[in-house]
């Protein structure tokens, strides 16, 4: 028992770490004093800090994609939105989205699965589409629910508050619409809330 309580100690120390500072300023020193453990806790657990932010990264991606019925909703729910946008979770998977480092690069790189199962249905739906315009459809859509969560304070400046970031399911309608107008050539209608 007292190895789990390590464990989760040494992970939730290091997420909010990570949300807070950001990945290349958080030492393995500085994991260890927050979560009250030796270095030799975190090495024995996970090996290496590039082994623990990955840890950390697919234990918050296996959440979210309990949630894949849809493609840019589960992250943008995730990550967006005044319940959730404090959450140190939240921060973590921004802060994961904005840095590009290896552990976590590399996974993004390997597992494509649940993409190509959304390429499949969208193929399926449209067959007479170029297989690459789908691909193309769903990098953009994925780009844009990323660039969303990234650069909320942004939009909002820019926009004088016109674009209502708490609003997350007219966000990912958006999404969504640009993402079938790439795929049709058709502009989508978008329903705005009153």
């Amino acid at each position: 028992m007292a190895a789990d309580r390590t464990r989760t100690a040494i992970i939730t120390a290091a997420e909010r770490l990570y949300a807070e500072r950001g990945f290349a300023d958080v030492t393995m020193r500085d994991i260890v004093a927050a979560a009250d453990v030796n270095l030799a806790a975190v090495n024995y657990h996970f090996g290496s800090k590039d082994e623990l932010i990955a840890e950390l990264f697919v234990t918050r991606s296996i959440a979210t994609n309990r949630e894949r019925r849809a493609l840019v909703g589960p992250t943008l729910r995730g990550c967006l939105g005044p319940d959730r946008e404090g959450s140190t979770a939240a921060r973590f998977m921004i802060r994961a989205s904005i840095e590009s480092v290896p552990p976590i690069r590399k996974i993004k790189t390997r597992e494509v699965d649940h993409l190509k199962r959304f390429a499949a249905a969208l193929r399926r739906a449209l067959p007479d589409h170029d297989p690459a315009d789908i691909f193309w459809a769903l990098h953009f859509a994925l780009a844009l629910a990323h660039q969303t969560i990234r650069d909320t304070e942004r939009l909002t400046r820019m926009s004088d508050g016109l674009c209502d970031l708490d609003d997350v399911q007219g966000i990912i309608d958006r999404v969504v619409a640009v993402a079938l107008a790439a795929l049709t050539g058709k502009p989508a209608r978008i329903k705005t809330r009153a």
